[in-house]
């Protein structure tokens, strides 16, 4: 029996082993470590280790041989199946996180699952991104993960190494194969920019964000977002790359990305912007500096609720939702329909 270097208590002890049970980490008549060396490991005295013990017992989860020993005697526990939602430390994605994890919520309901929540850092940071992902899997707190964030390529490895439920939702991995939830980015942009040319804008530009993730197998949703306006664009014959401006997803960068736009003497009469923080700082930039200008700001918005109505409403509580299911489906080992599951935007007219 492995057990990870986990927080002392009998609790603690009770609850490892019957979550390992429940996983399948440990089965039916396998052996558990000696009183002494469970004793050793939690560093709870015998009587406390003894207690658990005698409570797994009553609960029909082991039972104990006199001088023989300790051993699995129930390994069909149908508990309830406990998630981790594993997303990135990042204030300025606000709007989407309310949206993606109200979708989650959604794909919760009715199912025996449960949530957690943990954060981890964009970059790679002295191994505490594997420390936390060893501590989840390999001490049976968790039944399949969620990933709003990225991880590198020996991290998804070990998770599959592991045979760990996944499914990773608002990106794809180009080279690895995980089950994925994303929107589908070439159906939303053509029918804005088709909406826009039907409506006579010709000079059409675009403001986005980026989150600088610097990994070779992973598709960020902005990435695909830049490259299928140039894409496009090009098709048309009205690609302008002057027109195309990049920062961060905050109000701060919708702000001087719109100031840099309006310093174009010939700039674009219409603006597709991507998301509500960017979009409240191109707002408030063409309200102060683009006075005698006709420009017409249309977002691609998180959430609704917004000024100006956005054009369109990005999927991304149905991606919450739909990524939560199809986890849900894995643990319980259903077989998926498919390994990718591309979402429509909302227009709103």
């Amino acid at each position: 029996m492995e057990i990870l270097k986990v927080k002392t208590g009998s609790e603690q002890l009770k609850s490892d082993i019957y979550d390992q049970v429940r996983r399948g980490l440990l089965k039916k008549n396998d052996r558990l470590l000696a009183e002494e060396k469970l004793s050793e490991h939690y560093g709870l005295g015998i009587k406390l280790v003894r207690r658990a013990l005698s409570d797994l017992e009553t609960e029909g989860i082991i039972i104990r041989k006199k001088r023989v020993g300790t051993f699995i005697n129930n390994s069909n526990i149908s508990g309830n199946r406990y998630i981790s939602v594993l997303h990135f430390d990042m204030a300025s994605t606000t709007a989407y996180h309310s949206e993606i994890f109200s979708g989650i919520e959604k794909g919760l309901k009715g199912l025996n699952c449960s949530m957690q929540t943990n954060v981890i850092q964009g970059r790679r940071i002295a191994g505490s991104r594997r420390d936390l992902l060893y501590d989840l899997i390999l001490g049976g707190k968790i039944d399949g993960l969620l990933l709003l964030s990225w991880l590198e390529r020996d991290e998804i490895e070990m998770l599959q190494e592991n045979n760990i439920p996944m499914v990773a939702a608002g990106f794809e991995y180009r080279n690895l194969k995980v089950p994925t939830v994303v929107g589908d980015i070439r159906e939303m942009l053509s029918r804005t920019i088709a909406e826009l040319i039907t409506a006579g804008h010709k000079h059409i530009g675009m403001i986005t964000g980026t989150t600088g993730v610097l990994n070779s197998d992973v598709i960020m949703a902005q990435e695909k977002l830049i490259s299928e306006y140039e894409t496009i664009m090009q098709t048309q014959g009205i690609f302008h790359p002057d027109f195309l401006q990049k920062g961060l997803f905050t109000e701060r960068d919708g702000y001087w990305l719109m100031e840099e736009l309006l310093r174009h003497d010939d700039c674009p009469k219409a603006v597709i912007v991507c998301g509500n923080d960017l979009t409240n700082g191109a707002v408030k930039a063409l309200y102060e500096h683009g006075q005698g200008k006709d420009i017409t700001i249309f977002p691609l918005a998180d959430s609704e609720g917004m000024l100006p109505k956005p054009m369109m409403k990005r999927p991304i509580s149905q991606i919450g939702e739909t990524a939560t299911r199809m986890l849900y489906d894995i643990i319980e080992g259903h077989e998926l329909k498919s390994q990718k599951v591309y979402l429509e935007s909302e227009l709103i007219r």
